[in-house]
């Protein structure tokens, strides 16, 4: 995300980096922690350019390539699902609303991800959004349910094998929810948290050897380790 910013808007200090991460999230990290994520940017990945005048960051020539690049290919995967999408409803002759259709598939498959409920489990249950996106079918089509149907299935194949509505379903659902506020309600209610096994190696590494390496990734589970230790 931090360079999704420095990408959308240039140059920006230390400060201002920190305040539109925490104004994306809702959260309200330690300073320190944008300062070495910052600073790994920096020194360690050579992503970010560093003015000495202005004293605020920017992408690297290579780096702001790679990340027009990036743009430029989910331009082209989102081109290619409103492609089929509209192929499918060419075929019944709705290809006139394929902006609702569009929308209403997204709404859908957001939820069904945020829920973890698989979409054919949805099919088989009564569910909210699918019967909102079968009546604007009918609604457009025509009454015929035999044929909406098949349409709508149609469509759901489509979305069932599109990488691009995946991670555009996934990505928003990361940034609605993981405000702090919704971290702390998770940790409040005792659920089990599983960590990655690189994070655990460095705790024990902790434990056992009490170094204090610079290693990046070290540095965040000490962090970690040392949050729930105090709480």
């Amino acid at each position: 995300y931090i360079l999704q910013c420095l990408f959308e808007k240039g140059h920006l200090s230390q400060d201002q980096i920190a305040n539109c991460c925490q104004e994306k999230f809702s959260s309200k990290e330690n300073p320190t922690f944008y300062k070495k994520l910052i600073n790994k940017l920096y020194s360690g990945e050579k992503k970010l350019s560093y003015s000495k005048e202005t004293k605020c960051y920017s992408l690297s020539h290579n780096e702001h390539e790679a990340f027009q690049k990036r743009i430029d290919q989910i331009k082209i995967d989102e081109q290619s699902f409103i492609n089929e999408i509209g192929a499918v409803l060419k075929q019944f002759g709705q290809e006139g609303f394929i902006d609702n259709y569009t929308t209403l598939l997204v709404e859908l498959y957001t939820n069904a991800l945020s829920k973890r409920i698989e979409i054919k489990q949805m099919l088989d249950d009564e569910n909210e959004l699918l019967t909102k996106l079968l009546s604007y079918g009918k609604k457009q089509y025509g009454n015929n349910e035999t044929e909406v149907k098949n349409m709508i299935s149609q469509l759901l194949q489509v979305c069932d094998r599109n990488k691009y509505l995946q991670k555009t379903c996934a990505s928003y659902i990361f940034s609605s929810k993981v405000g702090i506020d919704n971290l702390e309600k998770y940790a409040s209610e005792r659920k089990q948290v599983y960590i990655d096994t690189s994070v655990a190696l460095n705790i024990l590494c902790l434990f056992y050897k009490k170094t204090d390496y610079k290693y990046y990734n070290y540095q965040l589970s000490k962090t970690l380790s040392e949050y729930c230790q105090k709480n």
